[in-house]
């Protein structure tokens, strides 16, 4: 009983340590008129997930262009000038495949850029290497409470399936909170240098107002003299 048990949890974290899908995350930087390209290994029938967001951008570019390209360079997907997108794929094919931010459009903005690629292999069950179809292991049903490895096996698939999402999710939402943030500082920045800019030149122009009105009362201010020079009282002539 106790054996068997051992041999159920053995087999249970072995396929917790298999990853059935490959799932990564990055945040990066692309200097203007740069481009950043990655390379990904996909086998032919998985299907692939790419999703960005440009969380950040100087001078309130939040734009970038997106290229997949497949095998023999192929374009797969072409985003335009784009803030965010989410591309999900089936590849007919296995090999290296390609995707690149192009941010040459720009001038003097650089952009940092949030993004998750998903691998999934949706016929995963009908893996050879599996564990859980391994017919070497033999566990009775009433050791396990009357639970099939098939039962546990899709279990497990699922759990893990969803925590991967969940957490994908939760990236993703972090990044759009991260591009808000970004956006309301950039915002807010902008708003206090136009005002201290405004208000230094109403300042400015009051003084000047104020000068040049006390200035045309003033006969011993230097201004009026100024203004005695430039307009001149023709004297009568006899």
């Amino acid at each position: 009983m106790h054996i068997s048990k051992s041999i159920l949890l053995l087999v249970m974290l072995t396929v917790c340590s298999k990853s059935i899908a490959e799932e990564k995350e990055y945040t990066i930087i692309i200097k203007p008129r740069a481009i950043e390209c990655y390379y990904i290994d996909v086998k032919a029938g998985h299907e692939l997930e790419i999703e960005y967001q440009v969380i950040n951008g100087d001078h309130g570019e939040l734009d970038v262009d997106f290229i997949l390209y497949g095998l023999k360079n192929v374009i797969l997907k072409y985003d335009k000038k784009q803030s965010d997108a989410i591309h999900r794929l089936t590849m007919t094919q296995g090999g290296e495949y390609k995707f690149c931010w192009d941010n040459t459009f720009s001038r003097f903005s650089r952009k940092t850029i949030f993004f998750t690629y998903y691998i999934s292999n949706p016929n995963s069950g009908e893996d050879d290497d599996d564990p859980w179809n391994r017919q070497n292991i033999w566990i009775n049903d009433e050791e396990i409470y009357e639970m099939t490895v098939s039962d546990i096996r899709n279990a497990v698939d699922r759990i893990k399936s969803y925590l991967t999402k969940a957490r994908l999710t939760q990236d993703i939402l972090s990044a759009h909170e991260a591009k808000d943030r970004n956006v309301a500082e950039n915002n807010y920045s902008r708003i206090n240098m136009f005002s201290c800019i405004s208000v230094a030149v109403m300042l400015i122009t009051g003084a000047v107002q104020v000068l040049l009105l006390r200035s045309l009362f003033d006969d011993k201010s230097k201004l009026h003299k100024i203004w005695g020079k430039s307009n001149p009282v023709n004297s009568p002539r006899y």
